[in-house]
């Protein structure tokens, strides 16, 4: 007995492919090609397809080849392995003869005509061109032959070889593999017995990529106990660390070092930042030998040449080879040549096994500027290594509710709703409230944010805690929102500006939305030059961002559509200008409507 091929998420595209071949009766012979990288699944699907086929009432004859690339240059190769001739080797440039001669040595006649064959070529693109062109041949002059070939093949290298080429013309029909989504890796997990929390699958699917081999592999040689933090640090699967430690000691130590780097980085770092910090002077032969075994990518942006590593698997696998000395020296070296403070701070806690007191307050000090900036995904890293470093548990976790907070602006739910059991074991405080209480509006449960943020309310002293009461009125005025509740909405934005001013960001963001309120209640004059004012204030930047994104809203229920779209076109990029996800996707659905 042969093990049952689970073909998790693969469930629609096998059942049309099994239905093109049971409709070979009136649709005749037909030739697919199944499209994949590598990793993606090929040859579990080839091997799922196989399966199904075997149990059916009448299974048709399957007949399995690989493709090799040492055999690839060999005429007729493939074919000579399914029906050994020498006929066949000799008429290289004749694919009639050939293909008869596969036709009759394949297919089994029996009373009523006919049995159906399907033949499975996996790593097709390795196979011998002569070959397929061949089966093609075959499969277009032999349509009531009952006929199937299927080929797998991984996508087109440099070079176009022909073999692609002739696959390309043959197909009939084309399938195309793509990478797991974030319910089918869960369910691929509990196959095994493994329940991941979503923040954990949403971290799986990122670092692998979404590849079932890779996912599969990291499933069963990591402890369980792995899965149970909320964004769990990955390593790469053993065969990728082989590979890369495998190309790592074919370079040179140049190549080596300046591959390092950029994996130490922690993302992709402009070409004079890494020789920097690789203390290389001339990178060329460097860069061109670690492309060329896929240790580097390089990638021109604006005027710049930018490398970075090729997947988080690769960067994990270089660093597992790195030792935590050489780890530590080279974040030190980063802190030194990078000049954004906030990568300044992350490298120096890298290095450092006992950053103290002094780094957990300066780390919270920055958080909190590039918060108000509207950088949330920068805060939100920045509050998460503040808690890290912090000494007093108070502190600790007060650190980690506001990085909570910031991931929620930056709209990573996602990572954010991971955190929901940890901080509802920590003592209750106002902003812990409230940030439960984000969490409730944006994950569509009203009661349940009307609770949290009534509690935040009743426990915050906004004599004493201006901020957080300001922070409350904003959560507040999204709730309102979000139950269309206009009056409501325009109340707690008032009450945050008077608590804080009309300059602080809470409250600026809170006017954002407030025109909303105005509009929702009549009041379209106000609500249009509350917006022209607030743009003189928050233009630019993230939080821009936001009033941009009101502002296209209410411009396009006020029939301004042009200028709608421009506003939501400007509010949907966040390249450049940072922001949260979450608001460029609304402005992205807006801009289709527009």
């Amino acid at each position: 007995m042969t093990e049952r091929v689970v073909l998790t998420g693969r469930g629609e595209q096998l059942e049309e492919l099994l239905a093109a071949i049971s409709r070979m009766d009136e649709s005749g012979s037909v030739f697919v090609v199944v499209d994949g990288a590598r990793g993606v699944g090929r040859s579990a699907f080839l091997e799922g397809l196989a399966q199904r086929l075997e149990v059916r009432d009448a299974p048709p004859r399957v007949v399995r080849v690989v493709g090799v690339p040492w055999e690839s240059a060999i005429p007729f190769g493939v074919l000579d392995q399914l029906a050994p001739s020498s006929t066949v080797r000799g008429t290289q440039d004749d694919y009639f003869a050939p293909a008869a001669h596969i036709v009759s040595a394949l297919l089994t006649v029996s009373a009523e005509g006919p049995l159906a064959t399907v033949l499975l070529i996996d790593d097709a693109q390795d196979a011998d061109a002569s070959s397929l062109r061949a089966l093609a041949t075959a499969v277009r002059h032999n349509r009531s032959a009952r006929l199937a070939v299927v080929c797998t093949r991984r996508p087109r290298p440099a070079g176009d070889p022909e073999a692609h080429r002739v696959l390309d013309v043959a197909a009939d029909r084309r399938f195309v593999l793509s990478p797991l989504r974030i319910g089918s890796v869960a369910e691929m997990a509990a196959e095994r017995g493994i329940a991941l929390s979503v923040s954990s699958v949403g971290e799986l699917v990122r670092h692998t990529g979404g590849l079932p081999k890779h996912i599969s592999a990291l499933l069963d040689e990591l402890p369980r106990d792995v899965w149970r933090g909320v964004r769990p640090q990955l390593p790469a699967p053993s065969f990728v660390f082989s590979e890369v430690r495998a190309s790592l000691s074919e370079c040179d130590s140049v190549a080596r070092r300046m591959v390092e780097a950029v994996a130490v980085l922690g993302s992709a770092g402009a070409l004079p930042t890494v020789c920097s910090l690789a203390r290389i002077e001339d990178p060329w032969t460097a860069i061109d030998a670690a492309e060329r075994r896929g240790l580097l990518v390089v990638h021109h942006e604006s005027s710049a040449i930018v490398l970075d590593i090729p997947d988080p698997m690769v960067r994990a696998a270089v660093l597992a080879t790195m030792s935590r000395p050489l780890r530590a020296h080279m974040h030190r070296q980063a802190a030194e040549v990078l000049t954004d403070p906030a990568d300044v701070l992350a490298h120096t806690v890298e290095a450092d096994p006992l950053p103290g007191i002094g780094m957990s307050e300066e780390l919270a000090h920055l958080a909190t500027e590039r918060a108000a900036r509207g950088e949330w995904a920068t805060a939100a890293e920045l509050f998460e290594l503040s808690s890290r470093t912090a000494v007093e548990p108070g502190r600790r976790d007060d650190m980690i509710v506001r990085a909570v907070d910031a991931l929620l602006g930056a709209g990573d739910v996602r990572t954010a709703a991971g955190h929901v059991a940890e901080i509802e074991s920590l003592a209750e405080t106002p902003m812990r409230n409230a940030v439960l209480g984000y969490l409730a509006i944006l994950r569509g449960r009203p009661q349940e944010a009307d609770a949290r943020l009534e509690r935040a309310w009743q426990l915050v002293r906004t004599s004493r805690e201006p901020e957080i009461a300001a922070v409350i009125c904003h959560r507040q005025v999204l709730h309102n929102l979000a139950r269309c509740d206009g009056a409501k909405l325009v109340e707690w934005a008032d009450r945050a500006v008077e608590l804080v001013g009309a300059d602080h960001s809470t409250a600026v963001e809170a006017q954002a939305i407030r025109g909303l309120g105005l509009g929702g209640t009549g009041r379209t004059t106000e609500a249009l030059a509350s917006y022209r004012d607030l743009w003189g204030q928050a233009g630019t930047g993230a939080v821009g961002q936001r009033v941009q994104m009101g502002a296209g809203w209410l411009h396009l229920a006020t029939d301004h559509v042009e200028l709608a779209r421009a506003e939501l076109e400007s509010a949907a990029p966040t390249d450049f200008l940072g922001g949260s996800t979450r608001i460029a996707l609304w402005a992205r659905a807006w801009v289709a409507r527009t």
